[in-house]
């Protein structure tokens, strides 16, 4: 017998019928499986916004000449 809900609660109720208990597994799934990819991907953007700032500052350190021979180099725009 399913009892009722908490106040506040997030989720579902206790499932009453085998129907109702398989879309609670699949619901776990989902969200579980929601979860990890949020946090790969908010790992992901971390990485690269750290390492975009991280090279910005260090190339703000470079004399001008040693930036332009980086950033221009003709042979590898023909390649």
């Amino acid at each position: 017998m399913a009892d009722a809900p908490a106040f506040g609660q997030l989720g579902f109720q206790d499932p009453a019928t085998e129907n109702l208990y398989a879309v609670s597994i699949l619901h776990h799934s989902i969200s579980q499986w929601l979860v990890a990819i949020l946090c790969l991907v908010g790992g992901l953007l971390y990485a690269v916004l750290h390492d975009h700032y991280f090279h910005r500052a260090v190339k703000a350190l470079r004399p001008y000449r040693e930036r332009l021979t980086l950033t221009e180099d003709a042979a590898l725009e023909f390649g």
